[in-house]
């Protein structure tokens, strides 16, 4: 299984954080294969007419020379791909076969700035949401959903890892000797007690904007992409003005 932190998390402990995520993945197939269920999968493998010469279990999967060629490894990746979204057993043989081509995804998510062991991490969970989901995709469009799915919780757009906005005429940026940080905190609070603002705005302007985090590092933390950041940030600053202004206007009763 793999924890909402992107990091793999192997529930009979039998791997240690000193393994990359990708090695921790075979570790895990390892015990894997000498359980009940995996002894039976193989099994029932076996006997549907796959039979990688040699194997005697589900490791002997990942020795290219049991399994011969490229075509026999995608037939059995098929096969067990149909039971993985009800079976662990399955779902992990399917990873440890799809590791070559994982490794393709974890090159692209390292040369766009990901460090490898985090870069590794997000693909295992990218890759475990899709093998495990009920969407059927197969081939191709597996690696293509695996992909997507990588990209996007790290932070990236296809082809333009970085996300350059100009800046808004007119803009003006906070002095801190004249609007200290404790004020801003304040009516940030009073704007939310008040609906102007909801807990989610609250928290993207506070860390943009007080504690000067990137929108980047905010969008991640709350599993967003930057741009749904951006826009909710514009739109609770633009509410956050028309709630400053009414506190001048006699009518409001402020």
């Amino acid at each position: 299984m793999v924890t909402w932190l992107r990091n793999p998390l192997w529930r009979d402990g039998a791997v240690t954080n000193r393994r990359s995520p990708l090695h921790q993945l075979r570790d895990h197939l390892a015990v894997v294969a000498r359980s009940p269920q995996g002894r039976q999968l193989f099994c029932d493998l076996m006997n549907t007419g796959l039979r990688p010469a040699g194997a005697v279990d589900l490791l002997g999967l990942l020795d290219p020379d049991k399994v011969t060629s490229a075509l026999q490894r995608a037939e059995v990746v098929e096969w067990l791909a149909q039971w993985a979204p009800d079976d662990e057993a399955s779902a992990v043989t399917v990873l440890a076969l799809l590791e070559p081509e994982l490794e393709v995804i974890v090159g692209r998510l390292i040369r766009s700035g990901i460090s490898t062991n985090e870069a590794e991490g997000e693909t295992l969970a990218a890759a475990w949401e899709v093998v495990t989901g009920r969407a059927t995709v197969k081939g191709a469009a597996r690696m293509e959903a695996i992909w997507t799915r990588a990209r996007t919780a790290a932070g990236l757009r296809r082809r333009c890892p970085v996300e350059v906005l100009p800046i808004p005429e007119g803009f003006d940026a906070a002095d801190p000797k004249c609007d200290p940080p404790e004020g801003r905190s304040t009516l940030l609070a009073a704007a939310e007690a008040a609906g102007v603002l909801t807990p989610r705005q609250v928290a993207i302007v506070a860390r943009t904007r007080v504690e000067g985090c990137s929108v980047a590092e905010v969008a991640k933390a709350l599993g967003l992409a930057p741009k749904t950041v951006y826009k909710d940030r514009d739109r609770a600053e633009n509410a956050l003005a028309v709630f400053v202004r009414s506190y001048d206007d006699p009518e409001s009763g402020r």
